[in-house]
């Protein structure tokens, strides 16, 4: 698992070796939240990139909630009538990304995973 919380955690995920189209997606997020008037990045958003191993368990620690979890209902994954508490969820090629907005300030987390991970949801 990959938590990047601030500006200096960012920038050593952008120039590690990562996958060219996670650290591209990252570039992208990181880019699109430049005008937002925060000192850091850490301020209105925090990425975690889930790897292959990582468990929901761990998932949910690092959050601090479950992505599997409504937040209003608490009606779980694959429960009948559930609907997720993420705002967007798309895929983009080999990752997809789920974005949660967390409070009126518009901070959240923006979190990808490879499209592998098929048991992140199982």
């Amino acid at each position: 698992m990959l938590s990047l919380r601030n500006g200096a955690a960012v920038s050593r995920a952008l120039s590690s070796d990562i996958d060219p189209e996670l650290r591209a997606l990252i570039a992208r997020r990181v880019d699109q939240l430049q005008g937002y008037g925060a000192e850091d990045i850490g301020e209105l958003v925090h990425f975690l990139v889930v790897e292959p191993g990582d468990t929901v368990e761990a998932v949910r620690a690092e959050l601090g909630f479950s992505p599997l979890v409504n937040f209003v209902d608490g009606s779980r994954y694959g429960e009948p009538g559930w609907t997720p508490s993420w705002e967007v969820a798309e895929q983009h090629g080999d990752w997809f990304e789920i974005v949660f907005v967390l409070s009126d300030d518009g901070f959240g987390w923006v979190m990808w995973f490879p499209a592998t991970f098929a048991h992140f949801f199982s």
